[in-house]
């Protein structure tokens, strides 16, 4: 299909009695059936979006430090909607502003913030400790719940290049801002993340971002790919009442008296070949994940700073978390 066309559910072609089908008939009976929920969300997916911003920002607190005297210092409120909703639209700081402009009675700004303050607080050390909060109060919506949590990593950089189209060898020497990222199975929320510098292996940011999964999720299962099958990571994962599924070499061989976490993860794999590969088949939908991220808020970032560019991809994270927080409820409430 190409961007521009549109699939019809074929029930709607269903008509009792009728033998020639004409757009009048076809425009009644979708009025009457209507689409499906996902392609009604998806129509409203930035409206219901901003409004759930509003809401978020108008009840997260911020406990900002004011000063007596001088100019007030602008809303962290205002900063935090102008830059979750430069990630909705992918805009630049000089577009964002006209944006803003147009939602100012939707979202009541104390002051629009410009370019040039857009710019400075999005370096700001502080925005580094308010988006975790914020990306924490966000999974405080969720209830508690049993789920299936899948761990992978990508990067973000200033390039043109997609992450996933550079070299494994070529990305370590460059100057990407690589996200340990750990999301839920069932609704593709992120539950936990570690931005470092591009040569640092995944293995040795498993334990961090495992740690650091919200406590409304408590893991069963355990999804990752190769990288994540080493004895310390398969013990930590077993340690935290939860079945490690991850990628095993392909010239593993049987142990007739396994010890080790990675020898019983082999058996399992070898001797019931189908039910791993079936569990196992749930790692692709993090790239899922990933592919939903950079297709609604693009896969570049526009910071040069190494604060920036961190608070810019936390930024995103919020945003998808958002997006999908929005789906959700409309999902359930429809």
């Amino acid at each position: 299909m190409t961007p521009t066309e549109v699939q019809i559910p074929s029930d709607l072609f269903k008509f009792a009695g009728q033998s020639v089908i004409d757009l009048w008939n076809l425009h009644e009976r979708i009025t009457i059936e209507g689409p499906p929920s996902y392609e009604r969300w998806s129509t409203t997916d930035i409206v219901l979006g901003l409004y759930q911003i509003k809401k978020l920002a108008d009840d997260f607190s911020f406990w900002q430090h004011r000063n007596r005297i001088g100019r007030p210092a602008m809303e962290e409120r205002d900063l935090l909607i102008a830059f979750l909703c430069g990630q909705f639209f992918d805009a630049t700081w000089r577009r964002l502003h006209g944006i803003l402009v147009l939602f100012q009675d939707l979202f009541e700004f104390t002051r629009i913030p410009k370019k040039s303050v857009l710019s400075k607080y999005n370096c700001s050390k502080r925005w580094l400790h308010l988006w975790k909060r914020f990306f924490s109060y966000i999974l405080s919506q969720f209830p508690e719940r049993h789920s299936t949590v899948i761990s992978d990593a990508t990067g973000y950089s200033g390039r043109k290049s997609h992450w996933r189209d550079v070299d494994h060898g070529l990305r370590c020497i460059q100057d990407w801002v690589k996200a340990h990222v750990v999301i839920e199975s069932g609704t593709m929320l992120i539950l936990s993340y570690s931005l470092t510098d591009s040569g640092v292996h995944e293995s040795q940011e498993f334990a961090n971002i495992w740690e650091s999964i919200h406590d409304s999720v408590r893991p069963k299962r355990s999804l990752a790919d190769g990288g994540y099958t080493s004895n310390d990571i398969l013990q930590l994962v077993r340690e935290s009442k939860a079945i490690p599924f991850h990628g095993i070499r392909k010239d593993a061989v049987l142990h007739t008296k396994p010890e080790t976490a990675y020898q019983k993860l082999v058996n399992f794999a070898l001797h019931w070949v189908n039910r791993f590969k079936k569990i196992y088949g749930e790692r692709n939908l993090i790239e899922t994940a990933f592919w939903m991220m950079d297709a609604s808020f693009g896969y570049r970032i526009r910071s040069r700073s190494d604060i920036g560019r961190k608070n810019e991809v936390q930024a995103k994270f919020c945003a998808h978390n958002i997006r999908m927080l929005a789906m959700l409820c409309y999902m359930y409430s429809g």
